[in-house]
């Protein structure tokens, strides 16, 4: 049985993101003019109009490009590293200062294999493996959403346990035990049905 400050907090959760997901694409700039878009001045504008100040292009387009090569560079295993690292050398992830591998994949509850793997690029993730990476890391979800990018994958609101991860997320749920209960409940129990992440471990 959840508990019931847990559940609260995932049920607000997961409606959040099907509000999300009902409502229409929100609109950030309108009313735009064509005065306006060439000099950036927003003076002009009447009440509620609102348009993006423009930005020298060239600079625009060196920033994306540095960025693309640099999202290109990094592996997947980099950003699990990376990821790591950020957690903190106190925790049991790390001996001697350095990253204890076996230690992370089996708090995460990865067997050996995948691990090496994920580490050597040698096949494309599954996506169970990938969520229980977004838990056993911290993610936020703008983080997951990317990571599960980068491991040509994504999570998807329609999809009743992305939902449930979501609201874990957003809630800053990252206790496996926890994780685990929620999604036991939520799978065996919910009105669409779904398999536990963890339940092949």
């Amino acid at each position: 049985m959840l508990k019931k400050e847990l559940y609260i907090k995932i049920e607000e959760g997961i409606n959040k993101y099907c509000y999300l997901r009902s409502s229409d694409s929100l609109e950030f700039f309108t009313g735009t003019s064509a005065e306006a878009e060439s000099t950036g001045d927003i003076s002009s504008l009447s009440s509620g109009e609102c348009v993006a100040a423009k930005i020298d292009r060239r600079v625009e387009n060196a920033v994306t490009n540095r960025l693309q090569q640099q999202e290109t560079q990094t592996t997947l295993y980099d950003l699990i590293l990376h990821y790591i690292k950020r957690l903190g050398k106190s925790n049991f992830f790390f001996k001697n200062g350095e990253i204890n591998a076996a230690a992370f994949y089996q708090y995460a509850q990865i067997d050996k294999s995948t691990w090496s793997q994920l580490k050597y690029g040698t096949a494309t993730p599954k996506k169970e493996t990938l969520l229980k990476l977004v838990i056993a890391l911290q993610l936020s979800t703008d983080e997951a959403e990317k990571f599960m990018t980068k491991g040509s994958n994504s999570l998807n609101p329609n999809d009743p346990r992305d939902l449930v991860i979501l609201a874990l997320l957003d809630i800053k749920c990252y206790e496996i035990g926890d994780v685990y209960d929620v999604l036991e409940e939520y799978g065996k129990n919910g009105v669409r049905k779904f398999k536990n992440i963890y339940s092949d471990y």
